[in-house]
């Protein structure tokens, strides 16, 4: 398997390289040149396989060319080692809970994955350096991953954000070890502008190893497909898949969920189509790219998440095709309808996602909201205990301390 730019340029990579490299020469992020389709006699047996099971034959087929076979079951097997329960909630709806990782937020499955991949990959005695941008749960979830792995040191940028505004709490600020939080004096899309420039930086001193581990990177994207078979499996526990019209909810985010989803359609996972549920007084940019096949800012990182990219090359940017697939559901965030907690296994946006599922779920369909994140973490970043770490938000301060700290 090799990996192309998200701008459909003709350059192709390996695995290794596109995990290494993370954004492409042209602005791109990496997806794969083709998308390798389940022999169907997966899913005649699927309702009787574990989760590592699943995870092994969709990973073998998006990886297996460069990894072998017992070391590819063993990533697996160490990375995803918790249950992903799927709770009915109502006759047509379940929640699948993706929060029983050690960080309680589904981004457990990349980063897990991406970490033990990494230390697949890497040489004898190379020192390697992460660097991610993260309002929570991805920089819980990476350091997690990552913490205490030898030779690799994880540079954690989050932005200046009172305790009333954190999306939820973080204890990655109190790791230590080889966890570098970083709380960057401007905002989210500052920090991601910054990972960028950082992996994009081919001025960097060439003994600098450094690589993201955000949804830019291929390898904390592709194993979220894993989840969404074991899913269908589990349905298949319960119903006939014969009679089985899925469709499934996503809170909107960064649009990685969403992108695994289509890629598992089209690998064959038997879905009729995927509503992306959110709540803004904002116009949101998915809808207005559905309905004209345009946006208005798409230079916006946190607007606009990179992931965009992804979908657009998997649909050849053809927005009718892609809104054949997918529907939005928008809320304003004063919607009385959003408030109301349907299910103590959803937090807010996974509350949102089954709103709208309910709301536009057809008869004879029956419906999956994830649920991303656990309901019960609390609402504020905890700060540590010493000092943080503090730093401007241009590219430059971060360069300068980069230089004068990574491993190498």
């Amino acid at each position: 398997m090799l990996y192309r730019s998200s701008t459909r340029s003709t350059a192709e990579v390996t695995l290794n390289e596109a995990v290494h490299r993370c954004v492409t020469a042209d602005g791109g992020i990496y997806m794969p040149e083709r998308i390798p389709l389940i022999p169907r006699a997966f899913f005649n047996n699927i309702a009787e396989m574990s989760l590592t099971d699943i995870g092994y034959v969709v990973a073998n087929l998006l990886f297996g060319e460069e990894i072998d076979s017992a070391t590819l079951k063993s990533i697996v097997k160490e990375a995803i080692n918790f249950d992903i329960p799927l709770l009915k909630l109502t006759e047509s709806i379940h929640a699948l809970e993706l929060y029983h990782g050690p960080s309680g937020s589904y981004k457990d499955f990349g980063s897990r994955f991406m970490a033990h991949l990494h230390q697949q990959f890497m040489r004898a005695n190379q020192k390697s350096n992460i660097i991610i941008a993260t309002r929570g749960d991805a920089g819980e979830a990476v350091s997690r991953s990552f913490f205490g792995m030898n030779n690799v040191k994880v540079f954690v940028l989050y932005p200046h954000l009172d305790d009333n505004s954190a999306k939820r709490r973080t204890d990655f600020i109190t790791l230590g070890g080889n966890i570098i939080p970083i709380e960057v004096m401007g905002t989210f899309d500052d920090c991601l502008q910054i990972v960028r420039q950082t992996v994009s930086d081919t001025t960097l001193p060439d003994d600098i190893d450094i690589q993201t581990a955000n949804s830019f990177n291929i390898a904390r994207l592709l194993p979220q497909t894993f989840y969404y078979f074991y899913a269908y499996a589990r349905l298949s526990r319960q119903l006939d898949p014969r009679n089985i019209k899925l469709v499934i909810s996503i809170p909107a985010g960064n649009l990685g969920n969403l992108t695994a989803g289509l890629i598992a359609k089209r690998m064959g996972l038997p879905v009729e189509r995927f509503i992306v549920a959110t709540a803004t007084d904002k116009p949101y940019f998915l809808a207005e790219y559905l309905k004209n096949g345009t946006i208005s800012d798409e230079a916006s990182l946190s607007t606009v998440p990179p992931n965009f990219g992804r979908l657009k090359m998997l649909y050849s940017d053809d927005h009718e095709a892609l809104g054949r697939d997918v529907e939005v559901a928008t809320y304003s965030a004063s919607d009385s309808r959003i408030y109301s907690k349907s299910s103590p296994s959803l937090d807010e946006s996974g509350h949102i996602a089954y709103v709208a599922l309910s709301e536009r779920l057809r008869p004879g369909e029956t419906g999956i909201v994830l649920a991303t994140s656990t309901p019960d973490a609390s609402h504020s970043i905890r700060r540590n205990s010493m000092k943080n770490l503090q730093m401007g938000h241009s590219y430059e301060s971060f360069r300068q301390y980069l230089i004068n700290n990574a491993l190498r």
